[in-house]
């Protein structure tokens, strides 16, 4: 028996205390996250296909690179003659390049000596070069249509680029003005990050505090935690003890109370008893007086009989004055004395006594686990200093100082020439627009009074034909000052934008070649793996490499052995609950005196047996029936036996009208409590029939309660604290779990700095001003390419419409050698002019004519 109530207080304890100390499913905060400053530049608007195309040209004459990696590589290692060799290589590996210079020079030079000659002829003293004379014929043929055509289409083709020159000059001045405040302003988002990753980490650790808390306050309240738990548990392992108590109480306190009462009932019917007596004993002596010496009572037998047995019929026996109480008081007053409703009290009692000998028993564990998580803590937060105060100090301090430069150089220098530039620009720009201007207008004006016969031309067509002519000067003149820009601006904006711009762009390889550069100073952070761990949002830890100094795992599994070494002191410690005692020798005392009462020995039964025997000895209803009986008699006796019976048929009448009265008031107020006494009398002989069992059974329940608190209870204390121990393990594992992945996922997560700051400096630097001036280089080289073509075909379409002699088809081949003799000859001294041309030889037709 004993062994199956410890097995169901095991079970009780499994199923209600196996979760005393829940595991916490602590959840985290998000990450601080800063604030950027935000702000887009409009792109330039219609110059999107531009760009590209001077992209594609850059493309199309530089080589990859990668292709040039290795000789920058082995350049940087060389020395003297060995740089001169690896920059020949590089000159021979982009070898388009170098065309497209020799190109250029080989332009300037022919367009400069191409100028110079021309010059040369035109200002030479002796009338060298050729007379402007053209034939009938010429005049009239296609060719002027088909140059004015070319001309025309060519002028259009200037002017399309020429408007690129003016836009993309006007967005160079735009980002000039705009790119120190947007490079600055990108600069402040780095130092936001730079701040922000110092509060992330601090975050993260602090989150530990909250762990910290949590665990420190179970250790604290282990009392309430763990000891109220556990209490309240054998709380519900007393319950079997606690009702047989309750049961044991009910029976004792309806014992004591019937007895008490039945005390009560066989005093007042005691007193009852004689107060009976005592007016029996008058109705007696009355009836005796009155009828003893009546004439008539004698004369009727019933009546005499009456009066002789008077004594006997109304005489109570002694059987109720007799009763004796004294057992049943001694039984209640032993049954009294047991209080099992202090009993009820006494193990509340002990059970409450459980948490605070918790708290005792493991005050110095929960002491040197709450140290122990403390010094935890310092350690993490000492791990979240590593970036200290002064570092972003410095940080700070070199930003402003980088801000203030950019600034400098913005004021000192970029803001003083870019007027010049502008200016220069703009003048580019506007000899192009007038060279195509005069062009246009030298047509039109050319064509609107055309005369193919060159004497009658007017003024307004010989004035067109100037306006050709000038624009072939200005032509010459510019195009090999625009050679030079263009060739200058090509070789900056070219290779910048093919090694320096797409080398930073995706897939880095102007960083790679950095790493290699870098490794051979031992240095150990990759340029590459910076860029596009940044590009994927990877955190610090991962974007700088740490994973190869610091093992994540390693420092989690320190943490974890630590935290385990705490807490396996707790679950080693043990709670002594032999100081709980339910059931002392008091208890089993107070429990023995209930069976040494003898109670169940006792025939209470007996005390109303006697009072109902005692009322009943004497049958007034009976006696007043016979009084009567005895009237009717002598009322029926006639004279002369009787002489006036009706008067002592009176009396009999009148007696038996006082006994009955008796028996109302009296008697029958008696039967009432005799029965009362009897009920009271079971109800005690009910209660006590097996109050031995009852005690013994009372006693078993306590003994194997206090067993089972001593036998089980340290057991499930010891598994309860097993529980505890591994929950905090479980909190600090929840912690190591969310941090590890703060730390290699989100803290620095370096996005924000790859868009806000590596993005707009490309995008500043490249996207916008090496963009631009590509566009602008290119403009112009476009320029460039159909000024001459165009130069040739003005000079040509010139003489359609300048004024000029007619030479008659005889002498025309001879004569279209010399036509231009008088546009080439200075004016003689005296000399008319001749209306015929002189047939001397010319020095040189310089000239151009239909044979140029």
């Amino acid at each position: 028996m004993k062994n199956i109530m410890i097995l169901t207080m095991v079970l009780c304890l499994f199923l209600c205390c196996g979760h005393i100390v829940d595991a916490k499913n602590l959840t985290f905060g998000q990450l601080p996250m800063p604030q950027y400053n935000i702000t887009t530049t409009p792109g330039p608007a219609g110059l999107t296909g531009l760009y590209a195309m001077s992209v594609g040209f850059v493309n199309s004459v530089f080589v990859p690179f990668t292709d040039v990696t290795d000789i920058l590589l082995d350049m940087l290692d060389a020395t003297g003659n060995g740089i001169l060799a690896n920059a020949i290589k590089l000159l021979t590996l982009n070898l388009i390049y170098t065309v497209c210079m020799g190109f250029g020079v080989l332009f300037i030079v022919l367009v400069v000596l191409g100028g110079f000659f021309m010059c040369c002829c035109r200002s030479c003293w002796g009338n060298c070069g050729g007379e402007y004379v053209q034939s009938l014929a010429r005049a009239e043929s296609k060719w002027r249509a088909f140059m004015t055509a070319a001309l025309t289409i060519f002028s259009i083709l200037m002017i399309v680029p020429c408007v690129f020159v003016f836009l993309t000059n006007d967005w160079l001045g735009v980002i000039t003005k705009t790119a120190p405040d947007t490079l600055k302003l990108s600069l402040d988002n780095l130092l936001v990050y730079a701040d922000n990753v110092p509060r992330q980490i601090n975050y993260t650790t602090g989150e530990f505090s909250q762990v910290n808390n949590t665990i420190i306050s179970q250790l604290d309240s282990i009392d309430t935690t763990l000891g109220i738990p556990i209490r309240d548990r054998f709380r519900v392992m007393a319950k079997p003890t606690i009702t047989q108590l309750n049961f044991v109480d009910e029976v004792l306190n309806t014992t004591v109370t019937a007895g008490n009462e039945s005390k009560a009932l066989v005093n007042t019917l005691k007193n009852g008893s004689s107060s009976l007596q005592a007016e029996l004993g008058t109705v007696t002596t009355n009836i005796k007086a009155d009828l003893g010496s009546d004439t008539n009572c004698n004369a009727v037998a019933a009546c005499q009989l009456l009066v002789a047995e008077v004594d006997s019929d109304l005489q109570l026996n002694t059987n109720i004055d007799n009763i004796n109480v004294t057992d049943l008081d001694a039984v209640i007053n032993d049954l009294a004395e047991f209080d099992a409703q202090a009993e009820i009290v006494h193990i509340n009692d002990e059970l409450d006594d459980i948490p605070q000998i918790v708290a005792n028993d493991s005050g110095n564990v929960t002491q040197d686990m709450t140290q122990e998580l403390k010094d935890i803590e310092l350690e993490l937060k000492s791990m979240s200093e590593a970036i200290s105060p002064k570092m972003l100090d410095n940080l700070h301090d070199g930003v402003r100082d980088f801000q203030s430069t950019i600034d400098t150089v913005y004021t000192d220098y970029v803001s003083e020439y870019e007027w010049w530039r502008s200016i220069v620009c703009l003048v580019a720009a506007g000899v192009i627009m007038l060279i195509c201007v005069f062009y246009l207008l030298g047509i039109l004006m050319g064509h609107r009074s055309y005369n193919p016969h060159p004497e009658e031309r007017g003024k307004t067509s010989n004035a067109g034909g100037k306006l050709l002519m000038i624009g072939a000067g200005l032509s010459l003149i510019s195009a090999w000052v625009f050679m030079m820009v263009v060739m200058a601006m090509f070789t900056v904006g070219g290779h910048a934008e093919r090694y320096g711009c797409q080398a930073v762009r995706t897939p880095y390889e102007g960083f790679e070649f950095a790493d290699k550069v870098l490794e051979k100073q031992n240095f150990e952070i990759k340029l590459y793996d910076v860029v596009t761990s940044c590009e994927e949002d990877q955190a610090l830890f991962l974007t700088l490499s740490l994973d190869k100094t610091y093992d994540l795992e390693e420092i989690a599994k320190n943490i974890t052995r630590d935290v385990q070494n705490s807490t396996g002191k707790l679950k080693d410690m043990t709670i002594n609950l032999t100081s709980i005692e339910v059931y002392n020798t008091k208890t089993e005392q107070d429990l023995n005196d209930m069976k040494a009462t003898g109670v169940e020995n006792m025939d209470l039964l007996k005390i109303g047996r006697d009072a109902e025997s005692g009322l009943n000895s004497v049958d007034l209803v009976a006696y007043s029936q016979k009084l009567k009986d005895a009237a009717t008699a002598v009322n029926s006796c006639t004279p002369p036996t009787c002489t006036n019976a009706t008067a002592t048929a009176a009396k009999l009448n009148g007696f038996a009208d006082d006994i009955d009265a008796i028996e109302s008031s009296r008697k029958e107020p008696m039967s009432q409590q005799v029965t009362d006494l009897n009920a009271r009398l079971t109800i005690i002989v009910n209660r006590t029939t097996n109050i031995n069992a009852t005690v013994d059974e009372t006693k078993r329940v306590l003994s194997e309660f206090d067993a089972a608190i001593q036998d089980v209870g340290p057991v499930q204390v010891s598994e309860q604290l097993q529980v505890m121990g591994d929950d905090m393990e479980q909190t600090v594992d929840t912690y190591l779990v969310w941090s590890m992945k703060q730390i290699r996922d989100n803290i620095g997560a370096c996005r924000s700095v790859y868009d806000l700051v590596y993005s707009q400096w490309v995008t500043t630097g490249c996207t916008e001003f090496v963009n631009t001036l590509g566009g602008l280089w290119f403009s112009l080289g476009w320029c460039l390419f159909f000024i001459m073509p165009s130069a040739i075909f003005a000079l040509k379409l010139a003489k359609f419409y300048v004024r000029g002699e007619t030479v008659g088809s005889d002498g025309e081949e001879f004569m279209e050698d010399v036509e231009m003799h008088e546009y080439t000859v200075l004016p003689q001294q005296n000399q008319r002019p001749s209306s015929k041309l002189s047939l001397r030889p010319r020095s040189a037709k310089i000239h151009p004519s239909e044979y140029y």
